[in-house]
């Protein structure tokens, strides 16, 4: 008697969403139809905003390329020089550091064997 039960509540649901999938169909089938108009309105909108765009152009002037070099050398060696600045004061900074530990630490080696 179970089965037969879920069988009726399986077809039942079944009928009822086919019956409102029609339902929603003839309620909306005029919106649903699509209008040959919208879709050129489409293609001629892409089109015109195609037209009237600005592209920047891939090759430049040789005498533009030449400025542009020599101003963007500049920065870079300066950075370049503060960089490896930087780079030699932390390296007599991290060699003091443990210049300063190993004499301590020989210090400390040398006050034990005294005891």
């Amino acid at each position: 008697m179970a089965k037969n039960f879920g069988k009726f509540v399986l077809l039942t649901a079944a009928v009822a969403a086919a019956g409102a999938g029609v339902y929603y169909y003839l309620k909306n089938r005029e919106e649903l139809a699509l209008d040959p108009a919208d879709e050129d309105f489409d293609d001629d909108a892409a089109e015109e905003e195609a037209s009237s765009r600005n592209y920047v152009p891939l090759e430049q002037k040789s005498d533009d390329a030449s400025s542009q070099e020599t101003s963007t050398e500049e920065p870079f060696q300066k950075l370049s020089s503060l960089v490896s600045d930087a780079a030699d004061k932390a390296e007599e900074k991290v060699e003091e550091f443990f210049d300063e530990s190993a004499s301590e630490t020989a210090e400390d080696a040398e006050s034990s064997q005294k005891k």
